[in-house]
């Protein structure tokens, strides 16, 4: 009897309360959520002395350094593509200036660019100039020509039509003059060609620094991320440094 008079006088006390006092309890109680949910959010970054904002920062540097490094090869890849299609009448002046069938000479010129192009597709020419590799790249480059004036060299025999009005296109090494002068001008080309790209390699590699350089300052607080950050600047000065064109061609 004396349980139910008690929750009965508490039930009577509640109901009891001014609105106004209610009203400023549930303005506390609010406050209160409010309070805790900022302080949660202030200190629930840190886990230890592992700040996760600063972690949150260095991904997004790095996601970004990457993906502007990368866009820049890719750019590199668009420059030598472009900038062979340019030099497409210097490949077909070298046949003109030997009365070389044109209709011979401009399917050869295109299979060489096409070639030339692909070799862009696969852009690794930060490995493939380097001086220990130069000379093979270019010998096998020259072999790539080679097989393409074959293919054209024995079309011309067999379908060539009215050739007599031109000069007959030289079988691949078969020494005589307009034959050695040819291949000359097609070796002198090709060097050209490779110049040319290690002119627009090393552009990028220095954009790459520059790059490089812009995002370092947000790895100051991850040795690790420093250190490859600092890595790469360093690779890619190397890479200037031995990409020249005058002493390593």
């Amino acid at each position: 009897m004396y349980l139910l008079q008690s929750s009965a006088s508490v039930h009577a006390d509640l109901t009891s309360i001014p609105l106004v006092n209610l009203a400023l309890i549930m303005a506390g109680i609010i406050l209160i959520v409010v309070l805790l949910l900022v302080f949660l959010y202030l200190v629930r970054p840190k886990i230890g002395t592992v700040d996760l904002r600063k972690d949150n920062i260095i991904e997004a540097s790095l996601y970004n350094q990457n993906h502007e490094t990368d866009k820049e090869d890719k750019n590199l890849c668009i420059r030598i593509k472009a900038g062979t299609t340019t030099l497409k009448n210097r490949l077909m002046n070298i046949f003109a200036m030997y009365k070389i069938n044109p209709i011979i000479s401009i399917s050869l010129v295109n299979s060489i660019i096409y070639l030339l192009k692909e070799k862009a597709d696969n852009n690794h020419f930060t490995t493939v100039l380097m001086p220990e590799n130069r000379t093979k790249y270019i010998t096998d480059l020259e072999k790539n020509i080679e097989q393409e004036y074959l293919t054209l060299y024995l079309a011309a025999e067999n379908y060539c039509t009215n050739c007599e009005k031109f000069s007959k296109m030289p079988e691949w090494g078969d020494g005589t003059n307009l034959n050695e002068q040819i291949r000359g001008n097609l070796y002198d080309f090709t060097i050209m060609w490779i110049e040319f790209c290690i002119t627009e390699t090393i552009k990028t590699c220095k954009t790459k620094i520059d790059i490089y350089k812009k995002y370092k300052h947000d790895f100051i607080n991850s040795k690790y991320h420093l250190d490859i950050n600092e890595c790469c600047i360093k690779k890619n000065e190397k890479y200037i440094e031995i990409l020249d064109v005058k002493s390593n061609t």
